[in-house]
């Protein structure tokens, strides 16, 4: 879920010869301030020749894209480890600004210990004219795939910081994300209220992140696959 190359997509073949019924655009809450503007005026354009053939070689050929994701992947790999062992230094101070606090819940009782990074920093106000501005950015990326005749769908994804504030020092509550999601259903865009969701699955005391990690857990992920699921069958309600 880092930042949509949005203009990339619309230029590449997919948009092209088999457009799709339907554009689902997860964000996460940390990247959606840094989404890029995309022109109205966008139209695909064809890759050059070298590149469709090896894309239409690939589509036709799965084990041999395996192979050749397994082999980049295990290079990235290598890579990320080598600049592990040579920033180790800045990992450790930098993990100084990392935030363990107990969780203790009182009806269901759970007590673990949670990791947030940044941690303090977090969940920082965001002015109504760059909510605005955000809310115009989604707006051009739904105008442009419709004009196209693809459905667009945005689903933004709350960071660990928003939904566990109150486990942070400033025990601050975030308002970012509901107010850009109640402004995009204002514009008619179609959003999963994942801040709505996410709130409620915690109140009933359902982790929805790793507790040592960032990253949202498997009941963060299928609470956000049901809520997509719900919403696909009533637009599709709404067409019959």
């Amino acid at each position: 879920t880092a930042i949509p190359p949005i203009n990339v997509f619309l230029n590449s073949s997919r948009f092209i010869d088999d457009l799709p019924d339907v554009v689902i655009m997860g964000v996460a809450e940390k990247y959606i301030l840094r989404l890029p503007e995309v022109s109205l005026e966008n139209k695909p354009r064809r890759p050059p020749w070298l590149r469709r053939t090896i894309e239409d070689y690939l589509r036709s050929n799965s084990s041999l894209a395996i192979m050749l994701d397994r082999v980049y992947k295990n290079s990235m790999c290598s890579r990320i480890k080598g600049g592990i062992n040579r920033i180790k230094g800045t990992v450790l101070a930098r993990a100084r600004s990392l935030v363990t606090k107990k969780i203790e819940n009182s009806e269901p009782k759970m007590s673990t210990k949670m990791l947030f990074f940044p941690g303090i920093g977090s969940n920082n106000d965001v002015s109504p004219e760059e909510i605005s501005r955000i809310v115009n950015i989604i707006k051009s990326y739904n105008q442009v795939l419709q004009k196209r005749g693809i459905h667009f769908i945005f689903l933004p994804i709350p960071s660990k910081e928003n939904i566990y504030y109150e486990l942070l020092p400033s025990i601050k509550k975030p308002v970012f994300l509901g107010q850009l999601i109640q402004k995009l259903l204002n514009e008619s865009i179609e959003v999963v209220d994942t801040q709505k969701a996410f709130e409620e699955a915690r109140k009933r005391n359902l982790l929805l992140y790793h507790v040592d990690d960032t990253h949202w857990n498997e009941n963060g992920v299928k609470l956000a696959a049901d809520l997509i699921e719900r919403l696909l069958k009533e637009d599709r309600k709404e067409k019959e």
